[in-house]
């Protein structure tokens, strides 16, 4: 009997939620590690008999997350030390250079020695009711961390997370029932394998519904690396053959998700379109806003992207060095802010935005913003921009909304729905119409204020929890 179906199947209908993402993520959540966050935030405050799950790539099998080790990853101030999971994703070796994998996976418990120990410490620190103690513990797993968990483990002002161990972190194997219901929303093909699943639903044929955020890989293949390419085509293959329920987030993303199945040979999946969720909480006022040096509410434009070749920070800099020279009237003393951690294939614009004496007096990167950073600029904006080549959704353009902002967006993708009729849409290739459009806004206070309060007045969202609340049941229905 293997350990899948080592429990009795009691007839109950479970949903299993997966956290193979959060898991192995620290800093900020950002991009669908934000969702997928959500999605474990709302099942465990709605959701108490729900299953938070990993999938362990060393047995190729799903286990329990602790719940209140799922909470502390949600927030933000604890990790797990996971490079004991090897990497799910194919790699093409030679012979020798299978042994050598092989060879390295036997000696990783003790190769990570020291990580393993240090996250045991800390373990017994917490467990601890004696101060000294706790104290001395402390100092013992700052010793303990080498230069990858010390840089995982520590934020701002000297904090340090809390570090557990795979072995604290997760209970033993899932015994996965016909009636059960697997919810996967993170990056499903970086944490995950696919021909490991396929065979587990044959097993098991337990419900299994996965989030389409978009398939951008295939639609824009110029934009990733040949490995990152193969490895999401070769998912997404095995994927439409086992998902029981696909659920998109925009009508754009279902296209594209039908056409590629098509090339496949595959039709008539199962795909239901469902926004995602927005919250725009406890809006930071001009009195309590803490914005980075150099800033002032109201006199900068903002732009919240992680910065890689897709989302077109090129462009915008090109744009913004055009208004800098005194085209359209110029920038008028206003700021651009760049809001986003560094990406792939960003070497170009990283070195413009330090180098370019222009861009260097102009622009502001803010790389790592703490939530309430990105409130108070959200809420200090003058207006903001989306000029991405592609989006399968766009949050940034409905969170911009959410704080009354008007966005200057592109017609790339699913922006347009996105916007919804509240933002200018422009071609993302049109340097010309962005000059044009941004320089007007700059210069046009009484426009950009007429666009905000269209907004206020027309602009309506779902929160996260009712988001959530409609895809968890649209995954469960059958």
């Amino acid at each position: 009997m293997n350990a899948q179906s080592a429990a009795p199947d009691d007839g109950s209908a479970r949903l299993i939620v997966d956290a193979s993402t959060l898991i192995r993520w620290s800093g900020p959540p950002v991009g669908i590690v934000r969702v997928e966050s959500e999605f474990i935030r709302w099942v465990l405050d709605h959701e108490p008999a729900a299953v938070i799950a990993v999938f362990d790539t060393r047995s190729n099998l799903f286990r329990p997350l602790d719940p209140a080790v799922a909470r502390v990853l949600v927030a933000g101030t604890a990790i797990v030390e996971t490079s004991l999971l090897p990497d799910p994703r194919p790699i093409a070796h030679t012979t020798f250079g299978l042994l050598l994998r092989k060879l390295g996976s036997m000696l990783q418990p003790a190769l990570k020695l020291r990580r393993t120990l240090a996250c045991a410490v800390d373990e017994w620190r917490r467990s601890s009711n004696s101060p000294v103690l706790q104290g001395g513990l402390d100092r013992m797993v700052g010793l303990l961390l080498d230069r990858r968990l010390r840089s995982r483990a520590l934020v701002r002002d000297g904090l340090r997370r809390d570090l557990y161990r795979l072995s604290s972190a997760l209970g033993p194997p899932l015994d996965l029932r016909p009636r059960d219901t697997m919810l996967a929303a993170g990056l499903d093909w970086n944490t995950r394998n696919i021909d490991a699943i396929i065979a587990l639903k044959a097993r098991t044929p337990f419900r299994l519904a996965m989030m389409c955020y978009d398939m951008m890989p295939v639609v824009f293949p110029r934009f990733y690396a040949a490995r990152d390419i193969e490895v999401f085509t070769r998912f997404y293959r095995g994927a439409i053959l086992c998902v029981d329920r696909f659920i998109s987030i925009s009508k754009c993303t279902t296209r594209d998700l039908i056409e590629f199945a098509r090339a496949q040979g595959q039709s008539g999946l199962d795909i239901r379109t469902e926004k995602l969720g927005s919250d725009v909480t406890g809006r930071i006022g001009t009195p309590e806003m803490t914005l980075p040096a150099g800033l002032s509410a109201g006199r900068y434009v903002l732009f919240v992207s992680t910065i890689e070749p897709r989302k077109n920070h090129a462009l915008l800099l090109r744009v913004w060095k055009r208004l800098a020279a005194g085209e359209q009237g110029g920038t008028g003393g206003f700021k651009l802010v760049l809001v986003g951690r560094r990406g792939w294939m960003t070497q170009d614009v990283l070195t413009a935005m330090t180098q370019d004496p222009v861009l260097v007096r102009e622009v502001v990167h803010v790389a790592d913003a703490s939530d309430r950073t990105l409130k108070s600029l959200y809420a200090g904006a003058a207006f903001c921009v989306y000029p991405s080549l592609y989006e399968g959704f766009g949050l940034p353009v409905v969170e911009s909304f959410a704080y009354g902002k008007p966005v200057i967006a592109s017609s790339g993708g699913a922006l347009p729905e996105a916007a919804g009729g509240l933002a200018e849409c422009l071609d993302p290739n049109d340097e010309d119409a962005w000059v044009v459009s941004v320089g007007r806004w700059l210069n046009n206070p009484a426009q950009v204020a007429e666009q905000a309060r269209r907004i206020g007045a027309e602009f309506s969202w779902p929160t996260w929890s009712e988001a959530l609340a409609k895809i968890v049941a649209v995954a469960r229905e059958t």
